[in-house]
């Protein structure tokens, strides 16, 4: 624990120091190092690759970006955004740090952020067997926080516009982080086209209405929890199956009081995922929804006479980050640090 605290804390400093520095979001090259060799590539993706690096002895992650093209006017309005994203503090959002000049004109900037090496994505399909699923308080604690983070960016009139398990990370604590901000606005503003995974944009977006509001990311968030439910890639054509099996998905988890609560959590799912937009509920009014559902389940489990649980299983995962789930493979605990394995109470968040 206290080595996880020192790296937030490192993370808070180093991003106070950038702020007293510069109020630009660009950070020199000189002051950075990127591995990039094999061992410090911790994955790639379709339009990515994410680097190990140091920050004035800190150690970040660097997300270099390929295949994207962005005029020099849709530049202007991706530093807009990388300003704004840069004041953004909250512990369920991954903090971006800044940016790196690119080498060429026309290229998009290099992006530095808080590093974190499991991604959502990486624990629910990198399990060994069907016991290691996760719990419903497991499900609720990481569900509520990514709900919260989407919610804190759309409080502050931020979309994300490309939120997916994979570009929800993991903390040593499985906590949950939202990231890839500074992608999803590059992305946004490209000249490039089909850079944006179809199986989790909300139908408005899919049919290319470019007047989709924050509800395009609760369907995304919708879609999330559904695989979180399931356990089963995202798939836009299975989407109604999907939601048949998140039911039994729940009742099965073996908490006595899991099935009570599976029609809630597959009723809220169903609302998420509606397919017009005004009948999804608002981020802020899914956190409120997934916050009752989970008082209730501690009401019920708690006068069941349940016992909290400790729970340390281990799943071999691709080290990653923002968006990608290449790069070199690892072995990562719940409730574990890579220094060595620490059991954790699940029930104690």
């Amino acid at each position: 624990m206290g080595e996880i605290n020192d790296r937030q804390r490192a993370t808070e400093q180093l991003q106070q120091q950038l702020d007293q520095e510069t109020n630009s979001i660009f950070i020199s090259r000189l002051h950075i190092t990127i591995d990039t060799t094999p061992q410090g590539t911790l994955g790639s993706g379709s339009f990515g690759a994410v680097y190990r690096a140091n920050l004035n002895g800190t150690s970040v992650a660097v997300k270099v970006l390929h295949n994207v093209l962005v005029s020099e006017y849709n530049m202007q309005l991706v530093m807009k955004e990388f300003g704004i994203m840069k004041r953004v503090r909250h512990p369920n959002i991954v903090q971006f740090l800044g940016a790196i000049e690119p080498a060429e004109r026309g290229q998009p900037p290099s992006l530095v952020m808080e590093a974190l090496e499991c991604s959502l994505s990486d624990l629910l399909h990198s399990t060994i067997d069907a016991a290691n699923r996760l719990t419903i308080r497991e499900w609720l604690d990481v569900a509520i926080d990514i709900t919260r983070g989407v919610a804190h960016l759309h409080a502050i009139g931020i979309m994300h516009r490309d939120l997916k398990s994979e570009n929800v990370l993991i903390d040593e604590r499985m906590r949950a982080k939202v990231s890839d901000l500074g992608t999803a606005a590059v992305v946004a503003h490209s000249m490039s086209t089909n850079l944006v995974s179809p199986n989790f944009l909300a139908p408005e977006r899919l049919r290319g209405d470019t007047r989709y509001t924050s509800k395009a990311d609760v369907y995304s968030l919708g879609v999330t929890m559904l695989e979180m439910a399931t356990g089963e890639a995202a798939d836009v054509d299975r989407r109604r199956s999907h939601l048949v099996s998140a039911t039994r998905s729940f009742e099965g988890r073996g908490d006595d009081s899991s099935m009570s609560l599976s029609r809630s959590l597959t009723s809220l799912i169903r609302r998420c995922v509606s397919e017009e937009a005004d009948q999804r509920p608002s981020s802020q009014e899914a956190l409120a929804e997934l916050e009752r559902i989970k008082e209730a389940w501690r009401e019920r489990y708690e006068s069941c006479g349940g016992r909290r649980r400790i729970v340390t299983r281990t799943t071999t995962t691709a080290a990653t980050t923002s968006t990608t789930s290449g790069g070199g493979s690892g072995t990562w605990s719940r409730g574990s640090t890579r220094s060595g394995e620490i059991e954790i109470l699940k029930s104690s968040r």
